[in-house]
């Protein structure tokens, strides 16, 4: 099969400065019809850095276009921090079938534990995808957004609910980012390798789920997962999720609790949630959803407040418990059925 080559780039305007505000970035692919195919980046974005670029600068087969930003909406993430997701999508016909590679980038990387960056250190996602006249496929889709984890005991959980539409088989493993032109960043290390010793990192071959043991360093940290598609053996696709985690430790040794202080525990990633606090009845508890929407709000019935999940939709949420002495607790559970 004779193999064509595709570029994409998502450029800077020139002259546009940048102090970093992109925090990770997904790509995403599907066939429409003959060699037509649809394509989107998601970039996650700091709202409170400079301005991020409301325009993609993309270069495919010799030819340079605009893509205006589709939509724009706002998460909760980790740390409880206000994300930015922006999307930006485009069409595509390719002259003939073959194997494409496609990259996607922009500047503005942000500036991690792992990784120290430059003002216009780059950003980028990369796919390898195979065209043909029948060939039906959509890439696989990252169901969790990015800065949505939660922590189990003293392990940070990155679940990014990965899945195939069309089934296909999907291997995962974490990569070295990225930049400017999808150039290796060689200043990367895994997280655990820029951290005192004791604490470990594994994406988990069958989930997909990204876990970090006893982090044991606080700060923002850069976490990169490549998956391939895989049908009749053959790799027909693949996706790169580029993105930042912030971790708030140490997990293992939070400290000392206020005698007063509310406590939050799940005993198991689907069963219902605990709330402790010695106000009792005096305590308020809400509970938010992934993109911080407020799914409940109730009022502790005691010293313990069991907070049933069996009703809700399976995903992220998050928890935050305000007691009548002014005393607040946030914390992540997940409904997994």
């Amino acid at each position: 099969m004779r193999a064509y080559g595709l570029i994409l780039a998502v450029l800077a305007s020139p002259g546009t400065s940048h102090a970093g505000s992109v925090l990770g970035a997904d790509l995403r692919y599907a066939r429409l019809e003959g060699l037509t195919w649809s394509f989107s980046v998601i970039t996650y974005v700091d709202p409170f850095a400079p301005a991020d670029e409301p325009v993609l600068f993309v270069t495919i087969e010799g030819s340079t276009d605009t893509i205006a930003r589709e939509s724009q909406s706002m998460i909760m993430g980790d740390c409880f921090m206000q994300v930015q997701r922006n999307v930006y999508s485009w069409q595509h016909t390719f002259p003939a079938p073959g194997v494409y590679d496609l990259i996607a980038w922009k500047v503005g990387r942000v500036e991690a534990v792992n990784l120290p960056t430059f003002w216009d250190s780059g950003i980028c996602v990369s796919t390898q995808i195979q065209v043909g006249g029948d060939l039906v496929n959509s890439s696989p889709v990252f169901g969790a957004p990015q800065r949505t984890s939660y922590s189990v005991g003293d392990v940070f959980v990155h679940d990014p609910q990965l899945s195939d539409p069309d089934g296909d088989s999907l291997s995962c493993w974490m990569v070295v980012p990225g930049g400017t032109g999808c150039i290796q960043m060689v200043a990367f290390s895994i997280p655990e390798q820029s951290t005192p010793p004791g604490d470990t990192t594994t994406v988990d071959g069958a989930t997909r789920v990204f876990r970090w043991s006893h982090p044991n360093t606080s700060g923002i940290f850069s976490v990169v997962m490549r998956c391939i598609e895989w049908r009749d053996g053959i790799a027909i696709g693949s996706v790169t999720r580029d993105m930042t985690i912030c971790i708030e430790a140490p997990f293992a040794a939070i400290g000392e609790t206020g005698r007063n202080d509310p406590s939050i525990l799940q005993s198991s990633l689907d069963g219902p949630v605990t709330v402790s606090c010695n106000d009792g009845a005096g305590c308020m508890i809400d509970i938010l959803d992934a993109r911080g929407a407020l799914v409940q709000r109730m009022r502790g019935t005691g010293p313990q407040t069991l907070v049933p999940t069996d009703q809700m939709s399976p995903g992220i949420y998050l928890l935050k418990v305000t007691c009548a002495a002014g005393s607040v607790s946030t914390g992540r559970f997940v409904v997994a059925r």
